[in-house]
């Protein structure tokens, strides 16, 4: 069946298709950059 963004991709929205990895790649960094913000705080 493949995963939600897929089938959403797939379901008639092309043109947001470009911003799925732009938007994993933003949520990757914000977690690093949280962990570390939280290493720093202790």
């Amino acid at each position: 069946m493949g995963t939600y963004k897929e089938s959403s991709v797939a379901s008639g929205h092309p043109n947001f298709s470009w911003i799925v990895p732009i938007l994993e790649a933003m949520e990757e960094t914000l977690f690093e950059w949280g962990k570390q913000n939280l290493l720093l705080e202790t």
